[in-house]
């Protein structure tokens, strides 16, 4: 697999790149994103991984998943990041579900008021000019967050984040995202701004403090129209033992099917939930977060270190660096040129570059090894998917417009699902 180094540990395949746990030239650990072979030609997951390279370079804070720099594989681009020793939410409330520990609401707090920060960021980010990008993330789930054992959440995958100002079009009557976290405006088909990530975030601290789907479907469809019609319930009747209401009426606020009803930014959701939290003692801290992995959970990642710490056969494969700006580096091999947002540009020198080279003959690639996995959870919920979400015409949704300045990209899909490689 493209992207695959002696002595990695593959953590996780998504519908369009798999993740290694690896060592980097100093020895520090890092997570290697690495696209599938088969998707390079695709014009979509090219753009995407120009589109999260480009983001995570400029985007610098504690709550955002770190971008260290883009390495040529065989001519593949591979997005190298920083590892969050940890899970991510979703596999955290698995986690919890299935050893029968209900959550820890301190925790949870904690971590959705992280998510917020890292959001508020993204959605802050200006250009060189000191133009705002008015990016949204898109895709804000559970599978997105990812909690480390250091008690810190972080947001990660941009690779569907979207700049208000200028935009590839989405395939037309085709929606972006994971269906159970799509924001009302948005399965409408209506304009949206960064009030989508606060009602798909608010979607996401409900389910971890209620530890049960919100607005779950038998199918897409269905999940649609909940979002648009379903009364939102109390989180009262999910846990009984919490003394809830202060953060039912912030999350009531968050998740109004009507932008202008909700919070105008992350930055205030967070307020407004950190002292609701305060007020019934459910504010929580990193203690509370580092405290919130299960045994089962620490074992995994015990496994991930030792398998990663095993010797490896034969010599490693040379790395000469490269000055390619990054653009030109998701772009290679695939004849692809891909339009920047607004004037935006990474320099070289802003972006460590390499490529991985191997001397003719060319060696095969050994298999990377493989850390054990956690069971299935037994919960009958299951892990929402990443999807191209094509309407059904029992929804109200119709088609998106992409606007004069948008360009199409590919036509419309069936259903495929494209899990975060996480």
């Amino acid at each position: 697999m493209k992207g695959a180094v002696k002595g990695a540990v593959k953590l996780a395949s998504g519908g369009h790149a798999t993740v290694w746990l690896a060592k980097d030239r100093e020895g520090n650990r890092v997570a290697r994103k690495c696209p599938h072979p088969h998707l390079l030609e695709d014009p979509d997951v090219r753009f995407a991984l120009h589109r999260e390279a480009e983001i995570a370079m400029r985007l610098h804070h504690r709550n955002v998943v770190q971008l260290r720099g883009v390495e040529l594989v065989d001519d593949a681009p591979v997005l190298v990041l920083d590892y969050v020793e940890g899970a991510n939410l979703a596999e955290l409330v698995r986690d919890w579900r299935r050893s029968d520990r209900p959550a820890t609401a301190r925790a949870v707090v904690r971590i959705i008021l992280d998510g917020a920060a890292g959001l508020h960021a993204l959605h802050e980010l200006r250009d060189e000019r000191g133009d705002p990008l008015a990016l949204v993330h898109r895709d804000v789930s559970p599978q997105n967050v990812l909690v480390g054992v250091d008690g810190v959440a972080r947001i990660s995958d941009f690779g569907l984040a979207k700049c208000l100002a200028t935009d590839r079009a989405t395939t037309e009557g085709v929606l972006k995202g994971k269906a159970g976290y799509l924001a009302p405006e948005y399965v409408r088909g209506e304009a949206g701004d960064r009030r989508q990530d606060v009602f798909s975030l608010a979607v996401v601290a409900w389910e971890a403090l209620a530890q049960e789907r919100l607005f779950r479907g038998d199918n897409d469809a269905q999940t649609l129209e909940r979002i648009l019609t379903l009364p939102i319930p109390s989180l009262a009747t999910a846990r009984p033992e919490l003394n809830a209401a202060p953060l039912d009426a912030v999350l009531a606020r968050a998740l109004a099917r009507h932008p202008g009803d909700r919070f105008a930014t992350a930055e205030e959701f967070a307020e407004a939930l950190s002292t609701a939290a305060k007020s019934v003692g459910l504010l929580g801290t990193e203690d509370d977060v580092r405290g919130c992995f299960t045994a089962e959970r620490r074992a995994l990642l015990e496994a991930h270190a030792r398998a990663l710490a095993l010797p490896t056969r034969g010599p490693p494969r040379r790395r000469v660096v490269v000055a390619l700006s990054l653009a030109a580096i998701v772009a290679a091999g695939a004849g692809v040129s891909f339009r920047a947002y607004r004037s935006t540009r990474v320099s070289p020198a802003s972006a460590p570059v390499s490529r991985s080279a191997a001397a003719p003959p060319r060696a095969q690639e050994s298999t990377p090894g493989e850390a054990p996995a956690l069971a299935p959870a037994a919960s009958a919920q299951g892990e929402p998917q990443t999807r191209d979400v094509a309407p059904s015409p029992s929804v109200d949704a119709p088609k998106r417009s992409a606007g004069p300045r948008a360009r199409p990209v590919s036509s419309s899909a069936p259903l495929r699902p494209r899990q975060n490689p996480y």
